[in-house]
């Protein structure tokens, strides 16, 4: 059969047109603003018993790992971090959009026939039909799957019978954050991936060799920068087994610059503003009174304000030393006033209510005379 030539103008993107039901022209734009001629083949569409292995071949049991020679299934994992974004220090969380690709080699399958590309598209429901890691994050407490606008994961099939399922996640993860020197803390928070209910014995989680950790380098914190973060083995044995486990880990240094301005210089200004009565006549009592108990009641708020977002831990933290130091400041000045009024004695008392200089002098010499008797 002939086929037909198909003409279009050069402002027109891709055509396809079906000639007849067996053959299929396209005509592609190429980069030198011709024209090329490209001929597709139909497929016939794939089904889950065309990788299943045939009838009397061994049976085929999708809760078993493929294991080689008696050797543990190997799955090589790589991750790559799109965000990090609400850090929650109260609830010690945060949360991650990541990409998840497992591979692992089940040589019990079979290749589709006439499969000539290097990977084929798998339905991924075949999934339920087929053996796949048990795999889960350790440390999350939510993990969303994303389905705009479609379902966001794939499954492809390469020659050696080896499987790459990809998948886009949301998780929100625990992070178990120390905060003795806040706000100069630098907090590790991991995202740990473990087996369900394989051993090592049975399965073993690996690292992709060439590039394990891909993040974004675009991600921006409020108050947070990412100073490292790794790959690492977390491996744990529990009372029914060694359970293969990996984990990334990023580590948070807390940058000073907001707490500088809202924490530090305000709190400052407050215990010098306390020092302003130092120069205040010890008569004005009411004055000194008030400069030094608003200094305090001012601090204590500052102080509150300054730990809203954290949890109320029992221990001593940075912050905690120099908000006490700024109180204890505020309130030696305001003992120095009581300390001075007191030493003063019944003079500055009667001076305060208005009594004339000369009454003063009078009484002064009086309590100098009955103060050495």
């Amino acid at each position: 059969m002939k086929w037909s030539m198909i003409t279009v103008f050069s402002c027109m993107p891709l055509l396809l047109r079906e000639v007849s039901a067996n053959r299929v022209h396209a005509v592609s734009f190429l980069n030198n603003s011709t024209y090329q001629e490209v001929e597709f083949r139909p497929e016939t569409s794939l089904m889950i018993g065309d990788i299943l292995p045939e009838k009397g071949d061994k049976y085929y049991d999708k809760n078993r790992a493929p294991k080689l020679s008696g050797q543990p299934t190997i799955v090589y994992f790589h991750v790559t971090v799109l965000s990090l974004d609400s850090i929650n220090e109260e609830s010690m969380t945060y949360v991650a959009d990541i990409f998840l690709a497992q591979s692992w080699r089940d040589p019990r399958l079979r290749l589709p026939e006439n499969m000539h590309e290097e990977y084929r598209i798998l339905d991924v429901d075949w999934l339920n039909k087929i053996w796949r890691p048990d795999c889960f994050f350790k440390n999350a407490k939510k993990v969303t799957f994303h389905e705009m606008s479609i379902p966001n994961h794939y499954l492809w099939l390469y020659h050696d019978k080896t499987l790459l399922y990809m998948s886009k996640l949301t998780l929100v993860l625990s992070c178990a954050m120390k905060f003795e020197s806040y706000p100069h803390d630098t907090q590790s928070c991991s995202m740990m991936i473990e087996s369900l209910s394989h051993t090592v014995h049975d399965l073993v989680f690996i690292w992709n060799l060439t590039d394990p950790l891909v993040v974004n380098p675009e991600i921006e914190l409020p108050q947070l920068d990412i100073s490292n973060n790794y790959t690492s083995d977390c491996t744990i044995e529990y009372s029914t087994g060694n359970f293969t486990c990996l984990a990334v880990v990023f580590n948070l240094r807390r940058r000073l610059g907001y707490h500088l301005f809202h924490t530090y210089i305000p709190s400052a200004l407050i215990v010098v503003m306390s020092w302003i009565s130092f120069w205040i006549k010890p008569e004005a009592i009411p004055a000194r009174v008030t400069l030094g108990v608003t200094s305090l009641l001012t601090l204590a708020t500052q102080n509150t304000q300054s730990q809203q977002s954290l949890p109320p831990v029992s221990y001593v933290k940075a912050i905690d030393v120099w908000m006490s130091s700024c109180s204890v400041f505020v309130f030696l000045s305001l003992f120095e006033f009581a300390v001075v009024n007191n030493y003063m004695g019944p003079v500055a008392t009667k001076a305060m209510k208005g009594y004339s200089d000369e009454d003063l002098s009078r009484e002064l010499d009086a309590y100098k005379v009955n103060k050495n008797n």
